[in-house]
């Protein structure tokens, strides 16, 4: 281990310099790049050498990019997750029909027409997906603030602006709404399309 001092003492780097940052008045990246080819063009036919040339619009650029790729990543992941959900509450209305068919039997039997059976189990499911939509906004805040401040301390040593995307809710709760009522509309047919006298006679 040596001082920095020391090292550029040995190798004869002391009072030099190894990065030169200029400020343009354009900041356009075209601009920026047209100036750092002139700028390292000129440099080097002063004989001084540049390993590269990089632009603030290179730099965001390849920020932009590793951001993209990490929320398809997530968005990806959120899918399918949704779509494991969705699965999941179509099982889970299943058995709520295997389970109550005595009492569909007897809701039918005083009356209840095939519509409003499908309807009372569409409902159900909804309901089950608002309730999980909802769970899952008030966990994604606290969750959410936690990983924007740990993904700007790894990318660019400073936490993120945290800032809340209502549109987001919004479309979740759409995408919610649609696997939900995709979950939920078989077992409801098949709950309007129970036998009530078998129903009604099965022990």
């Amino acid at each position: 281990y040596v001082g920095s001092d020391a090292l550029e003492r040995s190798l004869g780097d002391a009072g030099r310099v190894g990065i030169v940052m200029i400020g343009t008045d354009d900041h356009g990246a075209e601009a920026q790049a047209r100036i750092g080819s002139a700028v390292r063009e000129r440099l080097e036919a002063s004989g001084i050498g540049v390993a590269a040339t990089t632009t603030t619009s290179d730099v965001t650029n390849t920020i932009f990019t590793l951001f993209d790729t990490l929320v398809l990543f997530i968005s990806v992941m959120a899918i399918l997750l949704g779509v494991v959900g969705g699965l999941g509450l179509a099982g889970t209305m299943t058995m709520n029909v295997v389970e109550r068919s005595r009492e569909i039997g007897v809701i039918r039997a005083i009356g209840a027409t095939d519509q409003a059976v499908l309807l009372i189990f569409l409902a159900e499911g909804l309901l089950i997906g608002f309730i999980a939509w909802t769970l899952g906004v008030l966990l994604s805040l606290p969750i959410s603030w936690l990983l924007s401040n740990a993904l700007g301390e790894a990318f660019v040593q400073r936490p993120l602006a945290f800032q809340i995307s209502w549109q987001g809710f919004a479309l979740w709760f759409l995408i919610v709404f649609w696997l939900s009522t995709l979950g939920s509309v078989l077992p409801a047919w098949r709950a309007s399309r129970v036998n009530v006298r078998e129903v009604l006679a099965y022990e």
